[in-house]
């Protein structure tokens, strides 16, 4: 422990900019993998949230998709606030059921999959597993990110830059200058 988050390369070598996905087990995370989004899980299932390393999300943008069922929902609380803690820009719950009326009790993506109607989402006839994709990001990008009040974001103080040795200080002030940023990102 920590252990790494399902399918780690993938999240590694992804664009900056490519919302994660975060769901309830490998499986899961197969299914949204086949509907062409960035999915992941951790290592162990819904009791291993606290046990995996989040990193990865640090300045993502993340949508968690939990199961319909309590344990989904405190999966989901968990995970929302370790993706903050690691450092997430932002982190929205998409719960499907609030869309897919015939989500079953415990259902997830992979059950909205198998079933020829979506579960109740309005898909038509005709769709693919990546319009599903595709209206999962569009339906995420229209919830406002979700902040816990328990995650207390940590106030940015300035490295004391005066408190270097004299030829440390005029290099980290003289470099901040001519890059174009805060003297605290050269003296770290």
């Amino acid at each position: 422990e920590p252990r790494p988050p399902y399918r780690l390369p993938e999240l590694l070598a992804a664009r900056p900019d490519t919302p994660i996905v975060v769901v309830e087990g490998e499986k899961v995370a197969e299914a949204a993998r086949s509907c062409g989004l960035l999915a992941t899980t951790s290592a162990g299932g819904a009791q291993a949230a606290r046990k995996t390393d989040w990193g990865p999300l640090r300045q993502r943008q993340v949508i968690v998709l939990p199961d319909n069922d309590e344990a989904g929902w405190r999966y989901a609380d968990d995970v929302t606030h370790l993706a903050y803690a690691a450092g997430a820009k932002d982190v929205r719950i998409l719960r499907l059921a609030k869309f897919a009326s015939k989500l079953p009790q415990g259902g997830d993506l992979a059950d909205v999959l198998a079933d020829e109607r979506w579960c109740g989402l309005p898909l038509g006839d005709t769709a693919t597993p990546k319009d599903l994709g595709r209206w999962i990001l569009a339906t995420a990008a229209g919830i406002e990110p979700w902040m816990p009040e328990s995650v207390e974001l940590l106030d940015w103080k300035p490295y004391p830059v005066d408190a270097l040795p004299e030829p440390f200080q005029a290099f980290v002030q003289e470099t901040a200058r001519a890059i174009g940023c805060n003297e605290t990102y050269v003296a770290l």
